[in-house]
């Protein structure tokens, strides 16, 4: 809340910033606080990434509302889709007639290799989403996606500081807020 008050006029208005209180006397109106309102919008998106799920949000300081994602591949399941997802086998006699298998291949775990062929289809579609904009992106995911995402997107404004921890079952306000 900000309040002027002069022999002749009272003014208040409620603003969407944090302002420290304090109290002032002066000839003038101290308006400096409220300075940052005049800046901009403060426009930038937040892309959330996870295995499971990629969200885009475009913010602004009061505001946030999800982006139109069609273009981004929705997991890395839908990602590595194409790719050969049989396991690779091997074998060999042990003369007795009994055949061992020797396998190799993506199991329960992700590979290294396998996130970052997913984050490079997420980048080419977040760079198709996004156009030309070079509005900051903040990168809501955990911490191992946010330094292979960065290494390899051609977005000109990752923004340095990320949200991270499990943000897919966050809602779009407490992103926001972050």
């Amino acid at each position: 809340l900000a309040l002027f008050a002069a022999t002749d006029r009272h003014l208040h208005y409620r603003v969407p910033l944090s302002l420290v209180e304090e109290a002032t006397v002066a000839r003038g109106f101290r308006i400096r606080p409220l300075v940052p309102l005049l800046w901009g919008d403060g426009r930038f998106f937040i892309m959330v990434l996870s295995q499971n799920s990629v969200r885009v949000f475009e913010a602004t300081r009061r505001t946030i509302g999800e982006v139109d994602t069609s273009a981004i591949v929705k997991s890395m399941g839908d990602a590595l889709a194409m790719e050969e997802s049989e396991r690779q086998l091997q074998y060999h006699s042990s003369g007795s007639g009994t055949v061992h298998f020797h396998g190799h291949g993506a199991g329960e775990e992700i590979d290294k290799g396998a996130v970052e062929r997913y984050l490079r289809v997420v980048d080419r579609g977040l760079r198709e989403t996004l156009d030309a904009s070079t509005q900051p992106l903040v990168l809501a995911s955990v911490d191992y996606y946010q330094p292979l995402f960065r290494s390899m997107t051609h977005y000109p404004n990752v923004w340095d500081q990320a949200i991270t921890g499990a943000p897919e079952r966050w809602r779009p306000e407490e992103l926001h807020e972050m």
